[in-house]
């Protein structure tokens, strides 16, 4: 049975620490002992030397030391000047004993000097290299021993290893001379790291309004699970759950118990030291309610249009949050007036006797503040026009609070500097209505050689893709990539894409993509390949905000090779195209993460008209996405696609190349790549490459032969996608996801034949990995294809982030 000691949280650090600190009261010590006996030194009472003589220094100058006396030559010797001159000398750091006595007329200091350390070693350290334990405690070689600065170096690799869980890591320092050099030694720090310190239970008593499992939601510090080992979940670290205690408080007022508290925590070590509980006490108090709102002060505005703003009514739960955001809209609401200081005091006062609370808002607006200077600093690549084309306000305009974060944000999503972007605003002297601002930004890489995997079962199997891209070319905000993939089906693609977001420093983007395939098309049996070819030539600009207009050519040109060809598509045409096509679309994103989105919208719509040479068609897509983050870490994502292929202008057909066929992981996820699409055309049963196929699978060469149903694919699709994501194992980033997929590729109206939806349902793992989103997804279909035997799982894994 374990023994356990309890001590409260914030003392466990010390409790710890005390096991690599014990040396420190010894020197300290030591250094008294030597001063003492020191004082006790033979300077007979009434001694005047007629010289004062230091011996002993090798590197101190004699007149540094002598600088640091107060006796002098010819001077009474009193034994309060000779500890005071002591004192004086040991101060200067580079002597570990002085002396002090009378040798016949002279007076005689003798000093020993402290060891230079002409190198820094450790040992015993697997968690951190070498640089990053310099780099903590900030020890120089060929510097005098410092018993202070070395105990201080002890403290930062121990705190250095807390921050990873190490709570029971030790630094023990050792002294090696150097051979043939007197006076140098090496610093050896001799760490023993020890086990992490892992939480395995934290216990809440007197929680009564919220559940256990509420409260350790919020907090950073979690118990730990069979995939600690892999992550930091499970790891006690001091600061985090002092942050932690600051989140519950927060929690607890922002659903209106204001006056919470949470009694000291108390932390049982286990006897192997291993393992800790946490217990918090929580008293939570009373439940209060919003009662009357007012505004004092400059008014800039009627209080009830202040009011309407609001995010509370008379009446509803006291909230802290809410509080807290509507004083910073107010105060940008006055910052929109060019009142860069404006002051917002929430003053919330608790009726006597009662659960209400009254809030006034006093408000100070002060000036109008102009910009002054914008600097652009820490670009040691990116052009200082990349990132002032991103702001929307110029030197000498009226302050703006919405622009200000509308330009913070832009530079963010610039990507070439990730979220390490601050805007720091300074008034210049003299001038208390301008107000400089230096955007400082620290690059990060924006060039990535990236290799991925996939796999799709009943569809193009293993795939292998690699890129090699520069989104920041040159500095100049420039998009460049390269593109190669191959599949075990046979299929494969390279593409090349060039794009410049803000041609010649305008708000239009301009681009082209240049692209090679060969697609096999059916996977049991394979049906024929296409070989496609072409080039793309993109315009855009942002219209009016988080609005987008596009456009496109396109030329391309398709060959169908093999001999089933002939049998399906019966004009040369199909076998044989070219499409010259020019595509208009318009887009709307307000979606915040382009690629983990969790609230926000997408919508976009597009027409493409062929016929500039080449075949002739029509096609109109259109999709509406929309992301919500529903309650804890749960999101809804919901995506909706329509397409329509048509020919209004002659009586040729669409081609077949251009129409919809559905299945796989990017549209029904219980079906095979490429397996849903009406008309679908039913293939002799004694062709040879079916016989090939199907005698192969058998290994029977007088087996019969079914007939197999090809998708010719659709004139429209429609595509109804809609999941749920939670957190799995939030430490690494591991989330599931359970989906259900609804849609059909057909001929013919919407309205006069209704088709038949094929749907799925299915649940994933995805973790967010370093190299990408993975995707493991298993997707059960709920109606059987036509010809197709069975209604099976379907599993597919691939690194691409979902809609």
């Amino acid at each position: 049975m374990l023994t356990r000691r309890v001590v409260p949280a914030a003392g466990l650090l010390l409790a710890l620490l005390s096991l690599s600190s014990v040396a420190a009261p010894a020197k300290a010590k030591a250094k008294t002992a030597k001063v003492e006996a020191a004082r006790a030194a033979n300077v007979p009472a009434g001694f005047r030397p007629a010289k004062v003589l230091v011996e002993g220094n090798r590197r101190i100058e004699k007149d540094a030391i002598l600088e640091k006396m107060k006796i002098k030559a010819g001077s009474e010797v009193a034994a309060d000047a000779v500890r005071a001159d002591i004192l004086a000398i040991f101060a200067m750091g580079y002597f570990e004993d002085i002396r002090v006595e009378s040798r016949g007329p002279d007076l005689v200091v003798t000093v020993r000097e402290r060891p230079v350390v002409v190198d820094i070693e450790y040992e015993g350290n697997e968690e951190f290299e070498k640089k990053d334990l310099d780099e903590a405690t900030a020890l120089k070689a060929f510097t005098v021993v410092n018993p202070s600065k070395i105990r201080q170096g002890q403290a930062a690799i121990a705190k250095k290893y807390e921050e990873k869980g190490y709570y029971l890591a030790r630094a023990e320092t050792e002294f090696r001379p150097v051979e043939g050099r007197p006076g140098e030694v090496k610093l050896l720090f001799k760490i023993t790291e020890n086990e992490k310190v892992r939480i395995r239970k934290i216990h809440l008593l007197g929680n009564k309004n919220f559940s256990s499992g509420d409260l350790k939601q919020v907090m950073v510090t979690a118990e730990g699970h069979v995939f600690s080992w892999a992550t930091s979940g499970g790891t006690y670290r001091e600061g985090a759950f002092e942050r932690d205690l600051a989140v519950l408080a927060f929690y607890y007022a922002n659903e209106g118990y204001i006056e919470a508290k949470f009694a000291k925590p108390r932390v049982t070590l286990s006897q192997d030291r291993r393992y800790v509980d946490i217990l918090i006490e929580v008293e939570e108090g009373r439940q209060f309610f919003l009662g009357n709102v007012s505004f004092k002060g400059d008014l800039l505005f009627s209080e009830e249009e202040l009011r309407r703003s609001f995010p509370m009514l008379e009446g509803d739960v006291f909230s802290a949050g809410k509080l807290q955001e509507e004083t910073l809209k107010l105060t940008d609401k006055y910052g929109d007036e060019g009142y860069a200081f404006a002051n917002v005091i929430p003053r919330p006062s608790t009726r006597e006797g009662t659960q209400i609370v009254d809030l006034q808002f006093d408000i100070e607006r002060g000036e109008k503040v102009y910009w002054g200077k914008i600097a652009v600093t820490g670009n040691t690549k990116t052009h200082d026009k990349v990132v002032r084309r991103e702001l929307p306000f110029n030197e000498g305009e009226l302050y703006n609070a919405t622009k200000r974060k509308k330009g913070l944000d832009r530079v963010r999503r610039l990507g070439f500097f990730g979220n390490d972007v601050n805007f720091l605003t300074s008034t210049p002297k003299g001038s208390t209505n301008v107000l400089d601002v230096e955007v400082r930004v620290a690059e990060k890489p924006t060039g990535s050689l990236n290799v991925a995997a996939g796999y799709g079962a009943g569809g193009p199997g293993f795939t292998l893709q690699g890129q090699v891209a520069q989104s920041n070319l040159f500095g100049k905000g420039q998009q460049l990539s390269f593109n190669l993939s191959y599949a075990n089906s046979g299929s494969k693609t390279m593409t090349f894409q060039f794009t410049d977001p803000k041609v010649f420093d305008s708000q239009w983007l301009a681009g082209f993509d240049l692209y090679v395939q060969d697609n096999p098309i059916g996977y049991n049996p394979q049906l024929y390949r296409q070989f496609l070819g072409g080039a793309n030539f993109r315009v855009g600009r942002e219209i009016v905000e988080n609005t987008y207009l596009n456009g496109t050519y396109k030329i391309q040109h398709s060959r169908l090779v093999d001999e089933i060809s002939p049998t399906i598509f019966s004009t040369d045409k199909d076998q044989n195209s070219i499409v010259s096509s020019v595509e208009v679309s318009g887009s709307y994103d307000t979606r915040n993460n382009r690629l983990d989105p969790s609230g926000g919208e997408y919508m976009t719509i597009s027409s493409e008209f062929a016929g500039l040479g080449g075949r002739v068609f029509q096609k109109y897509l259109a999709t509406g996405r929309l992301y919500r983050r529903l309650f804890w870490k749960l999101v809804w994502r919901s995506n909706v696609e329509y397409g329509l292929l048509a020919n209004a202008m002659n009586s040729d057909p669409v081609p077949d190349a251009e129409r919809f066929i559905l299945g796989g992981i990017f549209s029904l996820r219980g079906y095979p790549f490429s397996s849903i699409g009406s008309p679908r055309e039913v293939v002799p049963t004694r062709s040879d490459w079916v016989n090939r196929a199907e005698n192969h699978e058998n290994n029977d060469p007088a087996q019969p032969v079914k007939p197999v149903s090809v998708p010719l694919g659709g004139r429209q699709k429609l595509v109804i996608n809609q999941e749920l994501e939670f957190p799995l194992i939030p430490d690494a980033d591991i989330r599931a996801a359970m989906f259900i997929d609804a849609g059909n590729a057909w001929e013919g109206s919407l309205s006069k034949s209704a088709p038949v939806l094929y749907s799925n349902w299915g649940w994933g793992i995805r973790w967010y990995s370093p190299l990408g989103p993975l995707r493991f997804e298993w997707g059960y279909p709920l109606n059987q294809i036509p010809n197709k035997r069975g209604k099976g799982v379907e599993f597919q894994f691939i690194i691409a982030p979902t809609f």
